[in-house]
């Protein structure tokens, strides 16, 4: 990690599309993180930022707040929002992280 990146007043944001399980993928040509690998990375993220909410990020850009941390900040969002992303928001409650997860309201 650059040291010389200050998030102090921004973050960063990190895009999931799809958590795909580790044996069995009913859609095997869909690339996506592992569900395995998932784990591990939310690990990783909660051990070195300080993760954050869309509250926290809307407060940032419209109230003109501070974060207020030692660590970079991170926020985590799911794009495509289809049935896996409910595992991924259990390993995510499970880790005490928050997430933004976009739906998708129309699937021909």
């Amino acid at each position: 990690m650059n040291n010389n990146t200050n998030t102090k007043y921004g973050y960063l944001a990190l895009c999931y599309h799809y958590i795909r399980p580790d044996a069995d993928d009913p859609f095997p040509r869909i690339l996506g993180t592992k569900t395995s690998e998932f784990k591990d990375q939310i690990k990783m993220l909660r051990k070195n930022f300080q993760m954050i909410s869309l509250d926290d990020v809307l407060n940032l850009s419209y109230k003109k707040s501070k974060l207020n941390n030692e660590k970079n900040s991170m926020l985590i969002t799911f794009d495509d929002g289809l049935s896996d992303h409910f595992n991924a928001a259990k390993i995510l409650h499970e880790n005490e992280v928050k997430g933004t997860f976009f739906i998708s309201i129309c699937i021909d």
